[in-house]
């Protein structure tokens, strides 16, 4: 089985490492059997619509804004190319997925709009490490590294990918506590960098098996450096 999997503007959403989410994709595919062609969509260029998985990255203000309008010119192939696929967004790509985000103090640029969140600026910044329960059964709990001054509150229809124990996750409470990202069955949102799969391989292991149709509950997670990376962290945090 081979699956193709795109970074979209990488050298624009690419400050925090966050291409390491699809070098753990790969690394894992390959453990399950499964080939992984990876693509780089780079600024100015059309979004491939076939692919299985899409990747949105962390980024500066200036890179965030400059993304949103390029992928604003490609939103209907961009659409096309999530409604039967996985998409992965972190931080800048989590915004730019919502209604709107900060730019300035007093202004905001205008997001995709393609899920129901939206983000105001806020102070302090959030930096440090963050915990949270994943939603998504067979996940567990969830590791990663914040770095945003951002404040995104999700609407009450929607779906926050954790419930956070340590950290601000989005920054902002819902329904009395604070939250991480977003999930919708074939999108996940999260603030977490570190990067996020590299942390938490049985996400990584949900992502591909929604990819491929594999039995996500099935399986077997690999006793490799992620998994003990994940404890670790999960450890240190406690």
């Amino acid at each position: 089985m081979t699956i193709s999997l795109a970074i979209i503007y990488q050298e624009l959403l690419g400050t925090y490492g966050d291409r390491g989410n699809a070098l753990t994709i790969s690394h894992r595919a390959k453990q399950h059997n499964i080939s992984c062609e990876i693509i780089q969509v780079k600024p100015g260029e059309k979004i491939p619509t076939s692919c299985d998985i899409y990747l949105l990255g962390g980024g500066e203000d200036n890179a965030q804004t400059l993304a949103t309008t390029l992928l604003m010119e490609n939103k209907k192939d961009f659409i096309r190319a999530i409604e039967n696929s996985q998409l992965l967004a972190i931080c800048a790509g989590f915004q730019i997925l919502g209604k709107h985000f900060p730019v300035s103090k007093n202004k905001f640029s205008p997001g995709l709009d393609l899920i129901d969140v939206s983000t105001q600026p806020g102070s302090p910044r959030i930096i440090g490490e963050v915990v949270s329960k994943s939603v998504i059964p067979g996940v567990g709990d969830l590791t990663g590294f914040e770095n945003h001054a951002g404040r995104t509150l999700i609407s009450n229809n929607s779906t926050p990918l954790g419930n956070v124990i340590k950290g601000l996750g989005n920054g902002i409470e819902t329904n009395g506590t604070f939250v991480d990202g977003y999930f919708s069955g074939g999108i996940v949102c999260s603030y977490m960098h570190g990067p996020i799969l590299a942390r938490n391989p049985r996400l990584c292991d949900y992502i591909l098996s929604k990819a491929t149709n594999l039995d996500f509950l099935a399986m077997a997670e690999n006793d490799d450096t992620a998994r003990m990376l994940h404890q670790e962290r999960l450890l240190a945090n406690k």
